[in-house]
C-alpha cells in the first residue's frame, strides 16, 4: 500500500478522535454535550448554535471522502492528500470550536491540578494541552497499530 493512504489513515484516526473529544468522550471539557437520540425540538439555542458551527467540519469530511473515492480511478495519489488535509483541517477546525466554547477543562483535571500544582500551572497556560495529548496520542497509537497491516 502507498504511503498517500497510511496518511490518509492517519488524517481519518484524527479526525475521528477530534470528533470524540468534541462530543464528549472521555469528557476533557464542560460544554453543551450532544445526547444520542436528542430531538432537534428539545434542544437549546446554544446547543443549536454548536451544531450550525460543526456542519462546515463534516461537509469538509464529505470532500475528503470524495477526494479519497476519486484517487484509485484516476491513478494519482493528489487527490489523496488532499482530502487528508481536508480531514486535519475540520479537526482543526472542530478544537478551535472547543476552544472557543469551552475555554477551561474539567473539573476532575482541576482535581489533578490541585493534586500537583505543576500541572494546575501548565493548564492554566495551556487550557487545550489534555485534547492535544489525547488526541494526537490515539492518532500516533493507532497508526502504529495499523502500520504492519498497511
Amino acid at each position: 500500500m502507498n504511503d498517500s493512504l497510511l496518511v490518509l489513515l492517519g488524517a481519518m484516526v484524527y479526525f475521528i478522535t477530534t470528533a470524540w473529544v468534541f462530543g464528549g468522550l472521555p469528557p476533557l471539557y464542560r460544554h453543551a454535550h450532544f445526547r444520542h437520540g436528542l430531538a432537534r425540538s428539545t434542544m437549546t439555542a446554544e446547543q443549536r448554535a454548536i451544531l450550525k458551527k460543526m456542519r462546515p467540519s463534516y461537509a469538509i469530511f464529505v470532500v475528503a471522502m470524495i477526494c479519497f473515492l476519486m484517487s484509485s480511478p484516476l491513478g494519482s495519489s493528489l487527490p489523496t492528500y488532499i482530502g487528508s488535509a481536508c480531514l486535519i483541517a475540520s479537526g482543526l477546525r472542530l478544537r478551535t470550536i472547543l476552544k472557543n466554547e469551552t475555554g477551561l477543562p474539567t473539573p476532575w483535571l482541576s482535581c489533578i491540578a490541585r493534586r500537583w500544582p505543576a500541572s494546575g500551572r501548565v493548564l492554566s497556560r495551556f487550557p487545550m494541552l489534555p485534547y492535544d495529548i489525547w488526541t494526537v496520542g490515539w492518532t500516533v497509537t493507532l497508526m502504529t497499530l495499523a502500520y504492519p497491516l498497511v
